[in-house]
Formats: C-alpha cells, structure tokens, sequence
C-alpha cells in the first residue's frame, strides 16, 4: 500500500505514521468547549479496533482523552470539599490510581504524601474519591479496578510561574 492522499488544509501526508487508533480534535482559534471533549468521546466510541481489547466486549483497553485542565470544574469540585484553589497555573491536579483494600489505599497515600513532602515548594492541598461508574465495567476490568483518587499539588510563592 502506497498510496498517499494529497496535502490539503491542516493534512501533511509528510506526518503520517503508523498507527492505529488515534484521533484529535480541536478548535483552531484556541477556544474551550464541551462540544470538543463530547466530539472526543465520539472519536473514542468510534475506535472500536484500538487495540488491547480483551475478550470481553465490555472490558477496553483505557484510552482516553488529553484535554485542558478544566479549572472552573476543579475549583466546583474541590470547594465542595472546604478546599479553596490557587489561582489557575498555581496548581496541578494528578490522578492516582490505588489498591482497593483501605490498608493498601492508606499506604498508597502515605509513600504519595511523603515523597510529595521531600519536594520544596510544593505542597499537599487536597485528595478527592473520583466517582466512577464501575456497573459498566467488564468481569475482568472489575477484578482489576484500582481505587481512583485525585491530588491536588499547590505551588508555593517561590516556584516561578
């Protein structure tokens, strides 16, 4: 197969590469949009051959979507807890993934919360529980399901922006 279409608009055919599975989408003037992460999720349904599939047709591979990091949601979220945010750019929002049991998840935060400690300027100011739906999940991607939780990492004033 060699055959290759012509350039045309933002398509380079200079840029292909061998992959299968991957779709993007974006504003081109730099806008935010839900309509951009619901189009997303659709590349994502429609992908149905992106590999690492199980035998279970309701157990995938976990691919996702990289988007902006929705400060206004965070900010929602985080003051339902009591946990008031810096100011956009001053913080970062990590997902951890942890073991199930309550012993392991407290460990898993305990090794995360000191060796978040040794890093100076930074500071703990938050986990939150991700709430997921895991009725959807699949036999096998259930026997794995880790406990999902969010970290937020403050940036103290004498980190540069």
């Amino acid at each position: 197969f060699d055959w290759m279409p012509e350039p045309q608009g933002l398509y380079a055919p200079r840029h292909e590469k061998d992959s299968c599975g991957v779709g993007m989408i974006a504003d081109l003037e730099g806008r935010a949009s839900r309509s951009i992460v619901e189009n997303a999720l659709l590349i994502l349904e429609n992908l149905d051959h992106r590999g690492a599939r199980g035998c279970e047709v309701d157990t995938g591979d976990g691919a996702g979507i990289l988007c902006a990091m929705p400060d206004g949601f965070f900010r929602r979220v985080f003051g339902e807890l009591g946990t008031e945010l810096p100011a956009a750019g001053r913080y970062a929002v990590g997902n951890v993934f942890l073991p199930r049991s309550e012993e392991g998840r407290a460990e898993g935060k305990r090794i995360v919360e000191e060796t978040l400690a040794g890093v100076p300027g930074l500071a703990l100011l938050a986990w939150r529980p991700v709430p997921v739906l895991s009725e959807c999940l699949g036999k096998t991607a259930k026997n794995f399901e880790p406990n999902m939780e969010q970290i937020v990492v403050g940036a103290g004033d004498e980190l540069a922006d």
